[in-house]
């Protein structure tokens, strides 16, 4: 199972995490696996592109791990991008609840 956390502080999102392996399908089969990683791309690479943030993306193949960092200066720009991740990441959880569990861990 994947393990997504959404680490936010007062309210507003400072990075989401994904670890561990879906299970969904064997490896270069795995749609799920495929998705949530496709999530976390799209919202490393719209905040690199669209913000003119250097790309904030931390991947760990051998601990399945996988983390994008919303810096504070970007926040508020950002707000869109993140809030379509988390929706497309709870939308995952929904259709493949065996496979991704979402955790919000607030601070």
């Amino acid at each position: 199972m994947t393990e997504v956390r959404v680490f936010s502080r007062n309210g507003v999102v400072d990075s989401i995490s994904a670890c561990g392996h879906t299970d969904f399908a064997d490896p270069g089969n795995d749609i799920v696996c495929a998705g949530v990683s496709t999530v976390f791309r799209m919202l490393a690479v719209g905040m690199s592109r669209l913000l003119d943030e250097a790309e904030c993306l931390e991947i760990d193949e051998t601990k399945a791990f996988m983390r994008v960092s919303i810096p504070a200066s970007v926040h508020n720009q950002a707000a869109l991008l993140v809030e379509a991740a988390l929706i497309v990441l709870r939308e995952f959880e929904a259709q493949y609840s065996k496979y991704v569990h979402i955790v919000e861990v607030r601070s």
